[in-house]
């Protein structure tokens, strides 16, 4: 065996050293086949690699790595040719930011070279830790970026957890991939470029277990299936296409800790029961899911107004849960000239289908399958897309041809102009919300919504109020001249006015020429979108009114104090507007006098909250801008304040729920908990004030509670949380035909509430979407109402009212049937 040997590898002419020794003569590799790559990088960087990649039939393939030498040049070196493609050298390390270098690989014997052009890239420091705040060491990080989203080297960070991740863009936004042994593996981001705050990114990850899959149909292992999984809400799913798991068994790994919910189903067999499993780092958890054979359902896919069929329709099968349609377990497929289907994959508990025609409004379509027994969907209507009218109306007769309108939600429009009528149409509409905005000939504009429902003529008018009605006044706290191109936008509240209103800023003031409502929010802002300053207007009767905005030049000091008045240094503030709806906010830290200075507040009051890790988070502190500019405003932080919260279902404790807690008055969100075996939460180190509890998963009512935290009292806030079901109700006469197109009214006896509002939030799934109206075959789906007794009522043509009351279990269904005259 030689120790040491120089081995030349040779194609052609073309040679490549990849081993050198002195100590024996050289060797000589004559290759068969490949292709022969070299290159330089300009400018060079210390320590920078290229590595080699090619695209095939079967995925990208790394052909291998070159060190890039220190005069910049790498290779030449001999590669085993892949099949005919694309291939590319990628970059990594040394700082350098370059784009990749692609090529195509060439016949073999062929030879390329490359250049890449690179320059030095911006760097992100990053701080790993855990989701109790202690540093990880040895994460692994990767910047990822649009223009290559996965081309920066892994770094690693330190014994504090810090890391500095280079070669990212100097624009633009970047994402940081995580990984570390025993946590979960995370991208945060995105985060904007250039990076300026001198502060790291906090990277906070759960710790994390694996589980093991076990997957059969029957007693027979299924070793190809979708696996579908996620730990808090079915909308934050993920996908795994699973090819080969060997007796049926699969190793989910790096999963966090806590609940974790998945299902599975494959190309042969319907969708498998919901399985639940606690992930521990400690110990291997093990989910058992049993593939069931799927169930055949029919039906007719007709025109909603004229009840001819439509041959062009597709059907789609998907899997569900709590309601929510979650993935495609097919691809769509046709129906034939007269409408029917015949689609196979629903399972033997739910079935969803999603229905869809060119030029029709897509329709989501739920069902429960009785044993033994065909499914038939029935006849399933689809409304086509229709026009929608919008109509301008003025107190006085002038031509309105100069306001445009554009339209936005569901599909959007671009702005068209009023016929001098003030008529504007827009063909294509589908049911659904939209957002309606005037643009006037001055150059304001105003906003609402409206949500188009089926069945119902799609006309919107607006009445365009010509009087002055409001004049906004501005000036700078140091008298210097306002930001050119400055905008004034008055947000609506109350009253039956637009949502918005923009107008432009001229010799430090602007009118406003339509009633906004009782109460409006005036924002201005420079021409970089850039918030300046804030008020909350009030809204006199209809008629000329004055409101003056204060633009303040100089920094606000704020001096951050314990209880006994000695200043706290280090301590982190974040401060936003008492009532900010657009994000503005501004961070700084206290000096070793405890003051920090806020640059420019653009509104007064300030909502403050400080960290500091001897006093925890201290949310809603509520400031006022001295008018003294050199002023100092002291805010005392005191840890002593906590609140208590028990979860029940009825008598029985929930467990192993995910729970949020937010401050009331700054919106400010506190680290999830979950609660212990009786159902109890606790968060302490808070400041005064109250807090909100959020706390949902799936087969649970969504609930909140407020309490108000206190510096010494055990006092437990009790919090009902209850588990969902699902309500039939069957509409027939009293020959037994389904009475199609029936309104009904559901009222919960339980849970205050109503049921249209919360179809509208999407907590409910309807299938009459957001009406409460029967289907073809006569039937009305409702799911994820809270458990509990509801009130079921309908009125017949001949004006008599049909009322029953039902029981809708949890995790069941509750079903009532109507018999109408």
């Amino acid at each position: 065996m030689l120790d040491e040997a120089s081995i030349r590898a040779i194609h052609g002419d073309q040679v490549s050293s990849t081993y050198s020794g002195s100590a024996v003569p050289s060797v000589d590799l004559v290759l068969e086949s490949g292709f022969s790559l070299s290159g330089e990088v300009v400018p060079f960087a210390d320590g920078a690699s290229v590595f080699v990649e090619a695209r095939t039939d079967h995925g990208d393939r790394t052909l291998g790595s070159l060190a890039v030498r220190p005069d910049g040049k790498f290779g030449p070196f001999v590669f085993q040719a892949p099949p005919a493609g694309e291939a590319w050298c990628r970059l990594v390390g040394g700082g350098l930011l370059a784009p990749l270098a692609r090529f195509a690989v060439p016949d073999e014997g062929g030879s390329v070279f490359v250049t890449i052009s690179a320059e030095e890239g911006h760097a992100a420091l990053a701080l790993v830790q855990s989701a109790d705040g202690e540093p990880i060491s040895g994460a692994g990080i990767q910047g990822l970026f649009e223009s290559e989203p996965n081309r920066t080297e892994w770094f690693y960070s330190d014994d504090e957890g810090l890391v500095q991740v280079a070669g990212l863009p100097r624009e633009g936004e970047f994402n940081l991939d995580t990984k570390a042994e025993g946590y979960e593996t995370w991208i945060f981001g995105p985060y904007p470029l250039p990076r300026e705050d001198p502060e790291p990114i906090v990277l906070s990850l759960r710790s994390a277990g694996d589980v093991e899959v076990v997957v059969r149909h029957g007693d027979e292992p299924v070793e190809r299936f979708q696996l579908i999984y996620w730990d808090d809400s079915p909308y934050d799913l993920q996908w795994l296409d699973v090819q080969d798991a060997p007796g049926g068994r699969y190793l989910l790994e790096a999963v966090p800790e806590g609940l974790l919910h998945l299902y599975a189903y494959n190309e042969e067999f319907a969708q498998s029961d919901t399985a639940t499993v606690h992930v521990s780092s400690t110990e291997l958890a093990e989910a058992s899911l049993d593939l069931p054979d799927p169930i055949v359902g029919t039906g007719r896919v007709i025109d909603g107004q004229t009840f001819l069929p439509l041959p062009e329709a597709t059907v789609e099968p998907f899997t569900s849960v709590g309601g929510q349609f979650m993935t495609p377990w097919s691809d769509p497929q046709g129906v034939d000239s007269d409408g029917r289907f015949r689609v196979n994959g629903f399972s033997p508990k739910n079935a969803r289908l999603i229905v869809n025609a060119p030029g029709y409004e897509e329709d989501y379509v739920s069902a429960t399958p009785l044993p033994g027994q065909l499914l038939d969907f029935g006849a399933l209507p689809l409304y086509a897309a229709r026009s929608l009218s919008v109509r301008l109306i003025a107190e006085d007769a002038i031509d309105l041809s100069g306001y445009q309108v554009s339209v936005g939600g569901v599909r959007r429009f671009p702005a068209k102009a009023f016929s001098p009528e003030g008529i504007a149409e827009f063909r294509g509409c589908v049911a659904g919300y939209y957002s309606f905005t005037i643009l006037s000939p001055s150059g304001a504009s105003s906003s609402f919504y409206r949500y188009l429902y089926n069945g119902t003529p799609w006309e919107v008018d607006w009445e365009l109020a010509t009087g002055t009605h409001l004049v906004v006044e501005l000036e700078s706290s140091d008298g210097s001249a306002l930001p050119k191109d400055t905008t004034v936008t008055a947000y609506h509240r109350g009253g039956s006015g637009p949502r918005s209103t923009r107008a432009k800023v001229s010799d430090g003031r602007t009118v406003f020429p339509s009633l906004l409502g009782d109460e409006s929010v005036l924002e201005v802002r420079n021409a970089a979108g850039e918030l300046l300053a804030r008020k909350n207007q009030e809204l006199a009767a209809p008629g000329p009114q004055t409101a003056s905005l204060r633009l303040v030049a100089s920094p606000v000091r704020v001096r951050v104090v314990d209880p006994a008045s000695s200043p706290v240094s280090g301590a982190s503030i974040h401060a936003r507007c008492q009532d900010d709806t657009t994000g503005w906010a501004t961070r700084a830290r206290t000096d070793n006098e405890g003051i920090a200075g806020l640059q420019s507040p653009p509104c007064d009051p300030l909502h403050l909250s400080v960290f500091h890790p001897d006093y925890g988070h201290q949310y809603g502190i509520l400031v006022n801008i001295p008018a003294d500019e050199n002023a100092v405003v002291d805010v005392e932080i005191d840890p002593a304040y906590s609140v208590r919260f028990r979860l029940k279902d009825g008598g029985k404790p929930v467990t192993g729920i995910k729970a949020f807690l937010t401050h009331v008055e700054s919106r400010r969100d506190l680290p999830a908990r979950y609660p212990d075996s009786d159902g109890r939460l606790m968060w302490t180190q808070l400041g005064p004030g109250s807090y909100v509890l959020k706390a949902g998963a799936p087969g649970y009512w969504f609930t909140e509670a407020v309490a108000v935290a206190t510096r010494t009292s055990k006092q437990e806030h009790q919090v009902q949380f209850v588990r969902t079901g699902n309500l039939i109700v069957r509409a027939k006469k009293a020959d037994g035909n389904p009475v199609p197109g029936l309104e009904i009214e559901v009222q919960s006896l339980g849970v205050s509430g109503d049921v249209p509002t919360w179809i509208a939030e999407g907590r409910v799934i309807s299938s009459g979407q957001l009406a409460l109206m029967t289907r073809g075959d006569g039937s009305l789906w409702l799911s994820g109402l809270p458990r509990g007794n509801y009130v079921v009522q309908a009125e017949s043509s001949t004006g008599q009212t049909i009322r029953h009351e039902v029981e809708v279990p949890s995790g069941g269904d509750g079903e009532v049937e109507l018999r109408v005259p």
